[in-house]
């Protein structure tokens, strides 16, 4: 759960009120170590973040553990010998819609520079499995171009 106040103060009430309700009310018990007040740039949730505008507004963006997440998981896409290539290209296209999907809210602006990154990386390490394949870097080739499943993070 997040709440979202004005003052520090309002903040403590509203947490303190809560936690009793949640204890006294309902007999559950909290993660001390979650229940916090955080300055909404301080905070990660569910994969999000909130980053401050120049105007020092908030808006919703991915959070930098998320990213990185998302590099290790298309690495270990692209990397596992142990599966044929259009199946790689149809799980990496797969993960890659789950993921726009999911932090389809974020802010458009940091999404457009994050989707570029992300897809210069799996462009590049498409190319290195290429490369470093030999003759069977034909099949990887075919794969691609053939795979129905498969999307890039820029579609």
């Amino acid at each position: 759960m997040v709440v979202f106040c004005h003052t520090r103060d309002e903040a403590q009430d509203i947490l303190d009120e809560i936690k009793g309700f949640i204890q006294q009310k309902l007999k559950l018990s909290l993660n001390e170590e979650k229940t916090q007040i955080y300055q909404p740039c301080e905070m990660n949730f569910l994969g999000y973040a909130f980053a401050m505008r120049p105007d020092k507004t908030y808006v919703l963006s991915v959070s930098s553990k998320a990213k990185e997440r998302a590099y290790s998981k298309i690495y270990s896409i692209l990397t596992d010998e142990s599966i044929p290539a259009d199946e790689m290209f149809t799980k990496l296209g797969a993960f890659n819609r789950g993921w726009i999907n999911y932090y389809g809210q974020a802010e458009e602006s940091e999404m457009i520079i994050f989707l570029d990154e992300i897809a210069q990386y799996e462009r590049e390490q498409i190319q290195a499995r290429i490369l470093e394949s030999g003759d069977k870097g034909k099949e990887y080739v075919i794969a691609l171009y053939d795979s129905k499943g498969y999307s890039s993070m820029k579609g």
